[in-house]
């Protein structure tokens, strides 16, 4: 089975969807808001899904460098407390 690359109800490919996600879209809901639909039968939701992690997978670098960051003494000091 090969993966979908369009919204049939609405003849959306999925460029437009990575479009979406790169102004915003955070998920589902919101990938079809910036388009201007709702979805219909629901089969184009992986897809929009895999659109998403896409996204996601792009940001995540950044975030656990924010995550990664040095405790200071102070933190330390307290817990061991």
């Amino acid at each position: 089975m090969s993966e979908r690359t369009s919204c049939t109800c609405h003849a959306i490919d999925i460029e437009t969807f990575r479009a979406a996600c790169a102004s915003g879209a955070h998920n589902v809901k919101t990938c079809f808001k910036a388009i201007g639909c709702l979805p219909k039968c629901n089969d184009c939701i992986p897809m929009v899904r895999s659109v998403l992690a896409e996204f996601s997978e792009k940001t995540l670098p950044a975030q656990s460098v924010a995550l990664t960051a040095p405790i200071s003494n102070a933190l330390i000091e307290k817990r061991s407390l």
